[in-house]
């Protein structure tokens, strides 16, 4: 009588590449609703970084996933900025109404 094999591992991806690519997109898209709202890139890009470490020291997938986050978070950045000194410009250079 023959048994089947034991499969191996389940290899999966680091939870924080997933987590960095969902805020990434978050960050892209309700950012542009929220106008200036850095929060979300910036955590995209800091577990997108953490989790290129892991992925680089352990060889595990998801490499894709963390670069996308990091990427879309780096974009949100931008993003942000541009409004904000959208914001800035369009306070400073609005003339004011007489009393």
């Amino acid at each position: 009588m023959t048994y089947p094999p034991v499969p191996g591992p389940v290899v999966r991806a680091p939870a924080l590449a997933t987590t960095s690519l969902v805020l990434g997109i978050l960050a892209v898209t309700v950012g542009l609703c929220l106008w200036f709202f850095p929060v979300l890139p910036v955590l995209a890009v800091v577990f997108g970084h953490v989790s290129l470490r892991q992925i680089h020291t352990t060889q595990l997938p998801g490499r894709g996933r963390a670069l996308t986050g990091v990427i879309t978070g780096y974009c949100g950045i931008g993003v942000s900025l541009v409004l904000l000194a959208l914001a800035l410009f369009g306070t400073f250079t609005t003339p004011s109404l007489p009393a």
